[in-house]
């Protein structure tokens, strides 16, 4: 119901000629991630499965990630940053589980700043030597 109130949709079904229809940009789909998350919030069946599904495939892209390495049986840390992790407690919580069940060794980093920070600051170190 939230999602079809902020999109002003009728039906469910008016979603698929939403999602594809010409005018709609990544940017706009990714704007709903808060209102899934609410809606988890809330106990909603199909907010609470799509991010179960979404931390699946992040856990896929990290075991990809971390085999195509060599990693599986090392200890590393795993920087986990993004703005879905940040508002979406639940998301953030499923994800770290199904990492550590597949590689308990793993060491979770959440920054607390942004990348850019990061990135102006050894900028900045580089520049300097």
């Amino acid at each position: 119901d939230l999602l079809l109130s902020r999109l002003k949709l009728a039906r469910v079904s008016d979603l698929v000629f939403w999602a594809y229809g010409d005018e709609v940009a990544v940017e706009k789909i990714a704007d709903l991630a808060p209102l899934v998350h609410r809606a988890a919030e809330k106990d909603d069946p199909l907010a609470k499965k799509i991010i179960e599904e979404t931390a699946y495939e992040l856990v896929l892209a990290t075991r990809g990630v971390v085999k195509k390495l060599g990693m599986e049986q090392e200890k590393f840390p795993l920087v986990l940053i993004g703005g879905l992790f940040g508002e979406n407690k639940r998301l953030l919580a499923r994800t770290k589980e199904e990492i550590v069940q597949n590689f308990p060794e793993t060491v979770f980093v959440i920054p607390d700043k942004e990348p850019v920070e990061g990135a102006v600051a050894l900028a900045i170190e580089t520049g300097s030597r």
